[in-house]
């Protein structure tokens, strides 16, 4: 079969109007070749990523490529090896410009599920020349011109006046030319010649509604399916880093599916339901053995609040393993542990609430190492833990709040207070839980409250018909003391109850906080242009958020989002990785590197305060407005944070 040129800037087009697409559909003749199964071609995979089928050069199949001159119309039904150059291209109802992934594998593998073409007898053909312009001149000769047709110099194939049209597999026939493919599997569809008028119109309406369908009815892989394909290739004895490769899949999602086939839990949620995907059914995977979690987390696909509840699980499910890591030595001493007891709770008291002997004088304290060998043998010695935050350095050791003490003289020692400036610029603030020893049923067990006052027990005479050990008068007292205590607890509770608040969205601020900032990074802190509003945003800040200005941990967190490494980050001082980036950026870049600069130093002034302030105005409030309009996912405590609400 003659060749044409392998010039890959030239690309042989057909147009509507000098073409009639009216397919014959010849019976399929039963051949030998590659890619056909008892004569049909294998289509049995429709996805262009995927191609479905079998063989081209260098594969495993090695039928011959058809050379002869003026045979393709009798070969109609049948799939033959041809230079990708050779094939036209009619317009396409799609944007049919392949993807980097498809060149990548038709380069690695070959077009694997054959493209679809008709035979043009007689064709006219245009041909789109690398500057740009249009040959409409050329015809597909029959040599009657004195030429032999066969240079392929008119932009037909030179075979005896035909040429070979797609009409399926665009795609795939620009990533073979630009992956170099020598030959491509073709399956000659059909037969059609060059006629004009309504056949023409018809066959127009014909081929886009053909194309539309040929792309709309197809099913791309599913979860469960690259699961299933990322579990086989493992069992085959793939590594990771070899699956990643050989099957051009992102390394993260090879390690998110083989987490999920090792989950029985996570496996099955993949094949029951389609809208979770791979990151998604990980975190199942991390949560199998907890079903209230995977609870929350099927609940949360549906809010669109996934990361965010995901998170607030693995924090409580730290916090916990800190909790059991402080009381487990303490139960293993044998003391009975407990839930920490709610504040209203007059059954259960913490020792340092009580007086362990009533006898002893109101306020007496108990020093806490003596509990044990004071109240260890108490029926009602119990064990618990309280959460609290401390603020801590970069070593994790815990910092004091208060700044050194001046001396006498009135001079400050210089390295006391650049030590306790250092040791505050990379601060963190984390939770702690503390022991607290208590006694349950603590009047049964003979305690009294620490400042309350008793009478001699065995004193009960006229002067008390109550029994209560007091005098009328003082009964009378009592009475009036109760109301007051009363009231004083009602009012209580509706401070306990905010202080459940303040407590429950502390700790969902502290898990927002880790996923709002992932979010910056992954998807701000990388663009190569900036979201709509991103310059006016920065504007703002400069004019109303100057005093943020300066501040190192949003420096740091900046440096940090614009991916500084940590071994050339100072421990103090500023970082001057948004000043070298920004040298070299584009226009459109720089305003991305400004914006996360000033994100980060909002971002560095928020913590467990920032959801109690009114935000309908302030900083945080318009910070937060910003990144939900540039897409991210406000949790509740956020969306809390930009109201008028304050707590």
């Amino acid at each position: 079969m003659p060749t044409s040129s392998r010039n890959t800037s030239t690309r042989n087009t057909v147009t509507d109007d000098e073409l009639t697409h009216e397919p014959i559909h010849e019976p399929i003749h039963e051949v030998n070749v590659a890619g056909s199964i008892d004569g049909e071609p294998d289509t049995r995979h429709r996805d262009d990523t995927i191609h479905g089928g079998h063989g081209t050069d260098g594969g495993e199949h090695h039928s011959p490529i058809a050379t002869g001159t003026g045979e393709w119309a009798e070969q109609v039904g049948t799939i033959v090896h041809v230079d990708p150059h050779l094939l036209h291209l009619v317009r396409n109802v799609r944007d049919a410009q392949p993807d980097q992934g498809l060149i990548d594998s038709i380069r690695d593998l070959g077009v694997l599920e054959p493209i679809t073409a008709l035979v043009y007898v007689g064709a006219k053909i245009e041909q789109t020349l690398t500057d740009g312009t249009v040959d409409g001149t050329g015809e597909a000769s029959d040599g009657s011109d004195g030429s032999d047709g066969s240079d392929g110099s008119d932009g037909s194939d030179g075979a005896g006046g035909e040429a070979l049209v797609v009409r399926f597999g665009h795609r795939r026939t620009l990533a073979a030319v630009e992956a170099g493919r020598d030959t491509v599997p073709v399956y000659l569809v059909g037969t059609t010649d060059n006629v004009t008028g309504d056949e023409e119109a018809a066959d127009g309406i014909s081929r886009v509604i053909e194309q539309r369908d040929e792309n709309t009815h197809r099913a791309g892989l599913s979860v469960a399916d690259d699961l299933a394909a990322v579990g086989q290739l493992a069992a085959f004895g793939l590594s990771a880093n070899q699956i990643a490769k050989r099957a051009r899949i992102k390394r993260g999602d090879v390690d998110a599916a083989l987490t999920v086939s090792k989950s029985a839990l996570a496996s099955g949620a993949a094949a029951r339901w389609d809208d979770m995907n791979l990151d998604q059914l990980a975190v199942v995977a991390e949560f199998e053995d907890d079903t209230d979690a995977v609870t929350a987390l099927r609940g949360a696909v549906r809010t669109g609040r996934f990361e965010h509840v995901a998170q607030r699980l693995r924090d409580d499910r730290a916090r916990e393993a800190a909790r059991e890591a402080v009381l487990t030595p303490i139960a293993e001493a044998g003391v009975t542990v407990i839930d920490a007891p709610v504040w209203h709770d007059n059954i259960t008291k913490a020792l340092s609430g009580l007086r362990l002997d009533p006898h002893t004088e109101p306020g007496t304290l108990t020093d806490p190492a003596e509990y044990a060998g004071v109240h260890g043998s108490c029926p009602g010695h119990v064990a618990w833990a309280e959460e609290t935050y401390v603020w801590v350095d970069a070593a994790g050791n815990e910092l004091d709040e208060e700044a050194p003490e001046i001396e006498d003289d009135g001079t400050e020692e210089p390295a006391k207070i650049a030590a306790h400036v250092a040791a505050w610029d990379d601060a963190e603030q984390v939770a702690r839980w503390d022991v607290t020893y208590g006694c349950t049923d603590w009047h049964i067990n003979g305690h009294v409250r620490l400042w309350d006052r008793v009478t001699d027990p065995d004193d009960t005479g006229s002067s008390d018909p109550s029994g209560s050990g007091l005098s009328p008068t003082e009964e009378d007292a009592a009475g009036a003391a109760r109301k007051r205590a009363e009231a004083a607890e009602a009012e209580a509770e509706t401070k306990r109850a905010q202080r459940r608040l303040v407590i429950e969205n502390n700790k969902a601020w502290y898990a927002a906080q880790t996923v709002r900032r992932d979010w910056i990074a992954t998807h701000l802190a990388a663009r190569k242009t900036p979201p709509k509003g991103a310059a006016a945003f920065v504007a703002s800040a400069i004019c109303l958020d100057r005093h943020l200005f300066g501040d190192i941990e949003g420096n740091h967190l900046a440096a940090a989002w614009l991916g500084a490494s940590t071994d050339d980050s100072p421990t103090y001082g500023v970082d001057t990785t948004p000043v070298r980036l920004v040298a070299d950026a584009s226009e459109n870049r720089g305003i991305v590197i400004a914006l996360v600069q000033v994100l980060a130093l909002i971002e560095a002034s928020t913590g467990r305060h920032t959801w109690r302030q009114d935000g309908e105005n302030n900083t945080a409030g318009r910070y937060l407005r910003a990144l939900k309009d540039w897409g991210y996912t406000l949790s509740d405590v956020e969306e809390f944070t930009i109201t008028s609400r304050t707590a």
